[in-house]
């Protein structure tokens, strides 16, 4: 599954996604095109969020600080917002309101004009459900 947004390209752009899915556990994408995505993720069978990350891949089981991250399971919706920070080429990731990751940087350079998060292989028992994007462009005086 792939949710992506065309946003323009401007240095100062701050991009905010907030959507809800409800995960198929260990549904990990096949021959993904990653080269366009700035996000590589999927849920594992645990229930827990693992990303591919500039230093290999991570598994989220622990927000920054450190603060158990309770697990998604089938048939239950769960929170993702990714904050993106094209001046700084890095991203936020929140799983139900908890900061997952930070400062993590983009997968391919801040001149993409897509904002493409790729979430999971496409899949009749994945669902995206109330999704909001907002995207705001703050430039300096």
């Amino acid at each position: 599954m792939v949710l992506t947004n065309t946003v323009g390209i401007d240095p100062d752009l701050r991009v905010w996604t907030d959507f809800w899915i409800q995960p198929n556990l260990g549904d990990v994408a096949e021959n993904p095109a990653t080269n366009t995505s700035s996000l590589y993720w999927y849920f594992n069978s645990d229930g827990a969020v693992v990303m591919e990350t500039a230093s290999g891949w991570q598994t989220c089981t622990n927000d920054i600080w450190g603060h158990s991250v309770p697990p998604a399971t089938n048939n239950a919706y769960v929170h993702i917002a990714v904050f993106r920070n094209y001046s700084a080429s890095n991203q936020a990731v929140f799983l139900n309101d908890q900061l997952i990751v930070q400062d993590m940087e983009f997968r391919v350079p801040a001149t993409s004009s897509k904002n493409v998060f790729l979430i999971q292989s496409t899949n009749s028992n994945c669902w995206l459900d109330n999704v909001w994007v907002q995207t705001i462009s703050i430039r300096p005086p």
